[in-house]
């Protein structure tokens, strides 16, 4: 089943946070390929989603049900697709940082069924992990504007500084780690 996780700190306090991720108006349309969403009652709710997947394009309907509202500490979800064999589940979790900010954790396991499904799950991996990824940045942004995602060092930086490690060189060698390729 693939499984993502993203995280963004912020210099937001927890309980500001919490007050925006606890209604879910808020942060639905943050999702990547957000088309609309239907509130049924506090803990169900109906989702439309677009995700491209290379040259394929799907809307799906999702059925997202709240399995536990943590106050202040977040929120745990499941998700049943309604027009595609799909389902999976999640969560947003909200820490404290030292600094009186907060640490925003996005997971999400989703699955497809069917006969292609053990194909489709291997090709949602990226589609998944950038939906967590934007739904955390998109969260962080709309509650700090100036909040900027940690920029990755390239994978042939940290292919280099893996095999600098190996043959007992330093990362701390001119252009290691700094994303430069």
């Amino acid at each position: 089943m693939p499984d993502v996780q993203y995280t963004a700190t912020i210099d937001v306090p927890r309980l500001d946070v919490w007050n925006f991720v606890k209604d879910i108006d808020n942060w639905a349309p943050l999702a990547k390929g957000y088309q609309s969403h239907e509130s049924i009652n506090n803990d169900e709710s109906i989702w439309t989603v677009k995700g491209d997947i290379g040259p394929l394009s799907r809307i799906t309907k999702f059925q997202i049900n709240i399995t536990e509202w943590l106050e202040g500490e977040g929120v745990t979800f499941v998700m049943k697709g309604l027009n595609e064999p799909i389902s999976g589940h999640g969560s947003i979790r909200l820490t404290d940082t030292e600094g009186g900010g907060t640490v925003i954790q996005a997971d999400a396991e989703i699955q497809m069924g069917g006969a292609l499904g053990p194909v489709v799950n291997h090709l949602i991996v990226p589609w998944i992990g950038a939906g967590a990824d934007e739904l955390v940045t998109n969260i962080a942004q709309a509650l700090q504007p100036s909040y900027e995602k940690p920029t990755q060092p390239s994978l042939i930086s940290r292919l280099l500084a893996s095999l600098r490690r190996l043959f007992g060189g330093s990362d701390s060698e001119p252009g290691a780690g700094t994303g430069d390729t």
